[in-house]
């Protein structure tokens, strides 16, 4: 059947299942929280598949009543694709862990071409389950992709929108799952932030505008640690501060209320967009920041324990499927790595300040290790669930000082890099190595062997990494 109408109410109330007035321009609800009013009185439609019954016998169709079977058309092939990707749900072949906005992608499809041509080369290249060759038609719909994203930012009239820089998105997965033709000039990396920070001008107008800019912002932070030209507006922190509320962990399939379990915390200020886009502006003039490096470290060392009592409570908690509890167990991961490569690269800054400090040198053993066990423990989600470890452990990797450990974290370092060879994480890692030298050069704490001129040359390089993070995939966007 084609359709059958919902709720009328606006965005917010239905969001949170209130009752919605439909009151204009805000409904009262809106109004007396203070938040903006979307849609309200929108005629909406729930799509159901009804079967019916045939009351007698059809009679057979001859040659002069011919059955008319009208081919599906390329945007619901692509549709199709799409879908059939994010309904695998073998968590090792999950693309959730590339943002939560993917699954709203499918409806946005017809829209634009650069859109279009973007999830295309995403869906075929991410459907490569088995590490087979990379096909000539990856690099084909590749290189169509790029070609369909230009004539979009050259067109007045489509310009950057949040289409256009969901498919740069897309591309950037691409890439670091298969590799670039070429070496640009200029990275897309930098293009998507200027994009980027077109749309935050206008400001986010719908939960998927908000959800997509979550999901790119963290790409966009961590590609400014290690592309020196990328330097983020006022402007786009106002408004990451307002995407990044706590996370929010999804609700038991079917709640036991009387079964007693240990509480899954769902805040972890470290992990706030605040908080982590601060690390490139102290690794640049650490001098500067010295009283906020304190605070972010001694913040993220408060989230260690909270964040692995919430893994240790979600493996028992009653009421998940296994699915659920798979991925989510994947994301609060990826969130306890994420904190623990920012503690790490917050101690080596501290090192740097407090030469003759022995504790620091003692965290920083506890730091890498417990890297090291949340990647053991990540082996079940390789290839594409796996992405979210490369960056700690290229962070693990570098500072390591104890052979048996490094060694130990480098082994793991080249089997995870293996599903997404298209980025030099070798060099990577190389250059936190150099970085970390840097500042202890400048700082004037230099230790035996470090070549401070070196050392200051690796860190002007841009280097490309796309760093995603299943950590963000429960925020509660707010876009009021």
């Amino acid at each position: 059947m084609p359709g059958v109408p919902t709720s009328r109410g606006c965005d917010g109330c239905r969001k949170q299942k209130k009752k919605c007035d439909q009151a204009k321009p805000a409904c009262g609800r809106c109004s007396r929280l203070n938040i903006q009013c979307l849609n309200a009185g929108t005629r909406r439609y729930a799509f159901v598949l009804g079967i019916s019954q045939p009351t007698r016998r059809r009679i057979a169709p001859t040659a002069t009543d011919p059955t008319i079977q009208v081919a599906p058309s390329p945007v619901d092939r692509l549709a199709g694709q799409l879908i059939a990707r994010l309904g695998v749900q073998d968590v090792r072949y999950d693309i959730s862990a590339y943002g939560g906005f993917l699954k709203l992608l499918p409806q946005r499809l017809g829209r634009s071409s650069a859109l279009d041509a973007g999830v295309d080369v995403f869906s075929v290249a991410f459907s490569n389950h088995r590490g087979e060759e990379r096909s000539l038609e990856v690099w084909r719909k590749y290189g169509f992709a790029l070609k369909a994203v230009r004539e979009c930012l050259a067109d007045p009239k489509q310009g950057p929108t949040v289409n256009v820089i969901c498919a740069i998105y897309l591309i950037l997965l691409v890439q670091a799952r298969v590799g670039r033709q070429s070496e640009q000039v200029v990275s897309h990396e930098e293009g998507l932030v200027h994009l980027v920070e077109a749309l935050v001008n206008q400001g986010p107008r719908s939960e998927f505008e908000a959800k997509a800019l979550s999901a790119i912002s963290t790409t966009v932070i961590y590609a400014s640690l290690t592309i020196p030209s990328i330097r983020l507006s006022p402007k786009f922190w106002a408004v990451a501060a307002r995407l990044a509320p706590p996370m929010q962990a999804p609700a038991p399939e079917t709640p036991e209320p009387d079964e007693p379990q240990g509480k899954i915390y769902t805040s972890f200020p470290s992990l706030h967009f605040l908080c982590v886009g601060k690390l490139p502006d102290h690794l640049r003039n650490p001098e500067l920041y010295l009283n906020e490096i304190h605070n972010n470290y001694a913040r993220g060392n408060k989230d260690l324990p909270n964040i692995r009592s919430s893994l240790a409570n979600i493996a028992v908690a009653q009421g998940y499927s296994d699915v659920t509890r798979a991925r989510l167990c994947r994301d609060y991961q990826a969130a306890y790595a994420m904190i623990l490569a920012i503690v790490l690269a917050t101690n080596q800054i501290l090192q740097a300040f407090y030469p003759l400090d022995t504790s620091l040198p003692r965290e920083e053993d506890d730091y890498i290790h417990q890297i090291i066990d949340v990647a053991e423990g990540s082996r079940n989600y390789i290839p594409f669930g796996s992405g979210f470890i490369v960056g700690p452990l290229s962070v693990a990797c570098a500072v390591a000082s104890d052979p048996a450990t490094k060694a130990r974290a480098t082994a793991l370092f080249r089997q995870f890099i293996g599903a997404f060879e298209g980025e030099d994480w070798i060099k990577i890692s190389e250059w936190w190595r150099y970085r970390f030298m840097d500042i202890r050069c400048c700082l004037g704490s230099p230790r035996p062997g470090d070549d401070p001129v070196m050392a200051s040359e690796t860190c002007r390089l841009a280097l490309s990494s796309v760093q995603c993070s299943a950590s963000q995939n429960y925020l509660e966007v707010n876009f009021h």
